[in-house]
Order: C-alpha cells, then sequence, then structure tokens
C-alpha cells in the first residue's frame, strides 16, 4: 500500500478518534508548574465520569484511607496535581479510544493495561533520570502503541496481510513496513498529528521501536522505548498476542544499554520485580 494512500486515508476516516476535548487543556494548565489545584478541579469537575473516576481511585485500597472520600475537592488534594493528570488522562484516553475501537480481534482491554503499565514505568523512569518529562513520559507511554488499533479497525485486510506475514516468520515491524509502508509507530503518530498533539511527544511515538536512530538522541525517546520494552517483559505472553511484541535483549537492547548505561537497572531482575506492582497497580478498565 502507498504511503501517501495510507496517510490520506488516516486523513479522511470519519471515524477515526478525536482527541478528548480536556486533553489539550490539561496539557496547558501541566505546562505551568504554578498552575493551582483549583484550576485543576474546574476542569475535572465538567465531566461527570471523570470525578467518579477519580473518586473510584482515591477510595480504593491502593490509598489505604479509614474513611470514604466523597468530595472532588478533597480527592484531589489527597492524591495530589501528578496523579490527577495520571487518571485525567488516562480515563479520558480508554473512554475515547475503547467506544471507537469495537471490532478488534484481540481484548482492547489488555491492549490498554499494556499501555497503561508502559506508561506508568514511563514516569516511574523519568522520575529517577530526568523528572521535568514525567508528564510527557506518561502520555508517550499510553499512545506509543495506538497505531496498532488504527491498522486492524480502519485497514482490516491490509492488517489481515501483516498477520500472514509474521505467522510465516517475519519480523512483524517489517512486516508492517511491506504492506503499509509505515509501521503502527508512524501511523498512531499521524494520529497525534492530527489533533495538533505537540512534537515534542510525537516524537518518541514514532521512534519508540528504533530509539537508536534519532539525531540528536533523546531523554524522552529512551525512556520511553525502556518504559515498553519492560512493560513488555511485565505482561509476557499477554502482551505478545495483542501488540505482537516479544521481549527480546536483541541488538538494538544491548546498544541502548551500551549508550546509557544508567538504564542497566532494567537488567536487574530484583529491580524488576521490585518496579512491578508500582507500575501494575491503580489501572483503568478491565483485565
Amino acid at each position: 500500500m502507498d504511503v501517501t494512500e495510507v496517510r490520506n486515508k488516516l486523513t479522511e476516516i470519519r471515524k477515526l478518534p478525536a482527541c478528548p476535548d480536556i486533553i489539550p487543556k490539561a496539557l496547558k494548565l501541566s505546562q505551568d508548574p504554578n498552575t493551582p489545584m483549583s484550576e485543576y478541579e474546574k476542569l475535572v469537575a465538567k465531566d461527570p465520569a471523570l470525578v467518579a473516576e477519580i473518586l473510584r481511585s482515591v477510595n480504593s485500597p491502593f490509598y489505604g484511607l479509614r474513611s470514604q472520600i466523597s468530595t472532588l475537592k478533597l480527592a484531589m488534594n489527597i492524591v495530589g496535581l501528578q496523579e490527577i493528570f495520571r487518571i485525567l488522562l488516562n480515563a479520558s484516553f480508554h473512554r475515547t479510544f475503547r467506544s471507537t475501537f469495537d471490532k478488534l480481534s484481540y481484548n482492547f482491554e489488555i491492549f490498554w493495561k499494556h499501555s497503561q503499565i508502559t506508561a506508568n514505568t514511563a514516569m516511574l523512569l523519568s522520575k529517577s533520570f530526568n523528572p521535568t518529562l514525567s508528564s510527557e513520559a506518561y502520555i508517550c507511554g499510553l499512545l506509543h502503541d495506538i497505531g496498532i488499533p488504527i491498522m486492524e479497525q480502519f485497514f482490516y485486510d491490509e492488517w489481515m496481510d501483516v498477520i500472514l506475514l509474521a505467522e510465516e516468520g517475519r519480523d512483524f515491524l517489517n512486516a508492517e513496513q511491506e504492506v503499509f509502508g509505515l509501521t503502527h509507530a508512524e501511523i498512531g503518530a499521524q494520529l497525534l498529528r492530527n489533533w495538533n498533539i505537540p512534537e515534542s511527544i510525537i516524537t518518541p511515538v514514532s521512534y519508540h521501536h528504533y530509539p537508536h536512530e534519532l539525531t540528536p538522541p533523546s531523554d524522552l525517546v529512551n525512556i520511553v522505548y525502556f518504559a515498553d520494552k519492560t512493560a513488555t517483559n511485565f505482561m509476557k505472553d499477554m502482551s505478545e498476542n495483542v501488540t505482537q511484541e516479544k521481549f527480546e535483549k536483541d541488538e538494538i537492547w544491548q546498544t541502548m544499554l551500551s549508550r546509557y548505561p544508567h538504564f542497566a537497572v532494567l537488567d536487574d531482575e530484583k529491580f524488576i520485580e521490585e518496579i512491578k506492582p508500582v507500575v501494575t497497580q491503580q489501572l483503568i478498565g478491565g483485565s
């Protein structure tokens, strides 16, 4: 399939998900570290479903509170701005994509679980290696694989050709390139461009499989790459069946570790087991 044809079709498809209205406003608020909690409260209060999700989250066993919290203001003050931002993005995108991708051959909730674990891991890694990137890292992790359901839902025949090539032993990304002229990462990036999402977020989505090819290198791209690999490792067969990825310490992995030795902690099984409970809790959606 011609690359231009794919890009044109992406632009023309009317059923492609629209960016949730709340996201640009939340991104704008997050760019100013001095934004008061009250501004987030005004934004969230306009969405009853989001209010319910925040209250559900704060009253979950994760926080271990002795009494039920029933007001948005108190809930937001308990969990803090970063957690509110995480819940806001997660719930809004989940709702948007869940209603759009209704004809998939796999369980969307498993796909979203992989996305959330990648996002949580990216946020955790950014806090350790570049705290200024934590919000962007979370968004990139959440959206890094969104090209996969787009391929199947809106290019079904071509997607089946990719599956057949993969079943014959072809590398999945190479199969995507052969059939579409683009990988799912590039198709996902195209959707984000249609949404006018900042390029700083689009680039990690585009390069999350080939971070070593980006010049100059990017901390955010590197974080998303390692987060995706780690999330794939956590979910193993479940993730492989949905995202078509396997956790392999391949040539790219070894290259990245040699260039960025501070990420070598992800080669430490003890460290991996320690972070697993942190990045797999507080997920939205079923399994």
